[in-house]
């Protein structure tokens, strides 16, 4: 069927700064016998639950190792685990917000000259990998696990013990297995140019915005909730709701650190549903979030 309908989108991502990239420079153990392993909890519902059980599993297993449980955040406890620890697991990330945060913290780590890995729920693959990228060490070892499995089983050690033992192998495989060419020299990947700019087209009405919200949410630029098309005269209107130009810059937006416009913002305004008389409340709330202090 010939198609009869298009919609000529504007994209919301702000540009991005694309930072050097480093490779892995620290050798992994090799083998965990009679090594020191820093079991690091992230602080998130549950996550302690798999760390003790991922411990308990690898003192069955390698029975010489020693191994130091504790909080990131607890200066102490960290302090000693850092003098004394030879590789690390960090876990879990089990949110995209988790994704974005911990995954600094795992860089400190092995800028810091410790080898380890950084356990996920799957859910959380994809910001995991964008924010590993954003920060600049991309070949950040990382082990996912099945979030339809974590979720409802992560209330006690028992339950979340099946999970651990499904993903211990890979844990042990990240902590041992020697460093690849590509991990130590990561491809340079040029900065991609946003295009300012989506045409969506399809047969009907109803099925373009269909396809439209496929399209963003496949992107990643939504939540979920059903978006509006962000069409040139929608965000015409919406910055019709402020008298500061579309190029002013707002400032850079966690976790990526995007460049925020007053277009941008007003791309995302409409996708969200929001109205014009809306649009400079919208902004203050950007400017609050783009203030570092």
């Amino acid at each position: 069927m010939e198609r009869s309908v298009s919609l000529v989108c504007l994209n919301p991502q702000g540009a991005v700064d694309a930072p050097a990239v480093s490779g892995l420079v620290n050798p992994r153990v090799g083998n965990l016998e009679g090594k020191t392993i820093a079991i690091i909890w992230d602080g998130k519902k549950g996550g302690d639950k798999f760390c003790i059980a991922v411990e308990e599993l690898l003192k069955e297993r390698y029975p010489t190792a020693t191994t130091l449980r504790l909080v990131w955040g607890d200066a102490e406890a960290a302090g000693k685990a850092k003098r004394e620890m030879d590789t690390f697991i960090y876990g879990v990330a089990d949110n995209g917000m988790g994704g974005w945060i911990q995954c600094r913290q795992v860089i400190a780590l092995e800028k810091l000259g410790k080898p380890g890995v950084f356990v996920i729920g799957d859910n959380a693959a994809h910001t995991t990998r964008m924010s590993l990228e954003d920060a600049g060490m991309p070949a950040v070892r990382v082990v996912s696990l099945p979030s339809i499995d974590y979720y409802p089983n992560r209330s006690t050690v028992e339950n979340i013990r099946p999970v651990a033992e499904a993903s211990l192998d890979h844990i042990i495989a990240a902590l041992t297995r020697p460093l690849t060419a590509e991990e130590k020299s990561p491809p340079v990947v040029a900065g991609k140019e946003i295009a300012q700019t989506i045409e969506i087209a399809a047969e009907s009405y109803e099925s373009v915005l269909e396809t439209f919200n496929k399209r963003y949410l496949d992107n990643h630029w939504g939540d979920g909730l059903p978006l509006i098309p962000p069409t040139e005269m929608a965000v015409k209107q919406m910055l019709a709701g402020t008298r500061r130009s579309p190029g002013e810059i707002i400032g850079r937006i966690p976790y990526r650190n995007g460049i925020a416009t007053v277009e941008k913002i007003a791309v995302n305004a409409v996708m969200a549903g929001a109205s014009p008389e809306y649009f400079p409340v919208i902004l203050a709330a950007m400017e609050c979030l783009a203030e570092e202090s």
